[in-house]
Formats: C-alpha cells, structure tokens, sequence
C-alpha cells in the first residue's frame, strides 16, 4: 500500500486554486487502488491586488470563465463585491479537521466556501456566512457560530500559514506530496494524477513479517 499526504496550499478568492481543487479530486479518483491518499489544507493568502485583478480585468475574466465553464466551475465575477479577509473560512476548515469530521465532508465544505465566493457573491469573510455555509456543507451551523466567536483554532491557523513561508511557497495554488513533491500553479488532472502517483512511493507501506 502506498501513500500520499497531499499538502493543499491555497486561498478561497484564488480562482486557480478553485479550479485545482476541483482537478485535484478528479486525479485522486483515477489513482490506481493501492495509492491511499489523505488531503491537508493548508492556509496560504493570495495577495488582495492579485485576487482584484482576476474579479476585474475583463480579459482575465473571459479566459476563467472558458476554463470553468469546460470544468463545471461557474464563475459570477460580477457578482463578487471586493476581496474578504479569508482568515476565517481557513479557520472553519481547520476546525472541521480537528473536530475528526470525514475527509469527503471537509472537502464538500471547501467547495461549499469556493463556490459562494465565485459563483453567488457570498461573503465569505462574515462569519454568520460561515456558520451557514458550514450547515449547508452538513457540519452543525450553530457549533461553527460558536467556534468562530471565540478563540478556538486562531494560533493553529495562523502557526499553518507560517508553513508556506518555511518552505519558500510565495503564491497559491501548491501542492506538497509526502513533503517531497512540490506542484506549482494549476496544472491538468493527468499531469497532478502522475505527481500524486509519484509521490506515493516517497510513502511506502511495508507490510508487516508474520511473528
């Protein structure tokens, strides 16, 4: 059995990272079946006149809205009223982690907080926003209310931030595999499906002698 710890660095007002995000779970599932993979998300902020330029160069808008439209990302840049802080929405992820919530229920709520920030104009830096997206992602809304009043998973956070820096990662989207592996940018599903694969080997599992 193989392994591969994916290390997702990214941020929610990154339209590329929408769309790896999106390509990088079409790879998972075409992984040949001995390749056990487990995704952590790794906060990583996209610079605020870098997101902008995305939501208002119109040139940059009709080439995303090409690519989402051929991958089933809908973009509604004209719905989108600026850049939100996304401290927050990494710090609902986080907690949806630490509380042991299942791998396919946190990755519904990164693509829940994705899509209310490109496709419904949905402002992802209100935390009462949050709290309802969490809901609609199946985690309890008022819980997440709750957490995100008080101080619970602010130091973890900001600690996994940090981690980009560490590793000299100046921009998302980047992938990290089994900490050996490094995919930057967005690239295709069968160029990250051979990475991930590849990466694999770096973890190994022998299986254990008979006593």
């Amino acid at each position: 059995m193989r392994k591969a710890d994916i290390e997702v660095f990214s941020d929610f007002t990154c339209p590329w990272c929408y769309i790896t995000t999106g390509r990088m779970h079409s790879a998972i599932q075409g992984l040949p079946s001995d390749v056990q993979v487990e995704v952590f998300w790794r906060p990583l902020s996209l610079d605020a006149a870098t997101a902008a330029s995305a939501i208002d160069h119109e040139g940059a808008r009709r080439f995303l809205n090409a690519i989402g439209a051929a991958e089933g990302v809908d973009f509604a840049f004209d719905r989108i009223n600026g850049v939100p802080d996304t401290f927050d929405a990494h710090r609902v992820v986080w907690l949806a982690a630490r509380d042991g919530q299942p791998a396919e229920v946190v990755a519904d709520l990164v693509d829940r907080i994705y899509r209310a920030h490109f496709s419904e104009g949905r402002d992802i830096g209100n935390r009462t926003t949050l709290a309802e997206l969490a809901g609609e992602a199946g985690l309890d809304a008022a819980r997440t209310a709750k957490q995100l009043a008080g101080p619970d998973g602010k130091i973890e956070v900001r600690g996994l931030g940090r981690r980009a820096g560490d590793l000299g990662v100046e921009a998302p989207p980047f992938l990290l595999i089994n900490n050996i592996v490094g995919v930057r940018g967005s690239r295709s599903i069968a160029t990250l499906r051979e990475k991930i694969e590849g990466g694999s080997w770096f973890g190994i599992r022998r299986r254990q002698r008979a006593a």
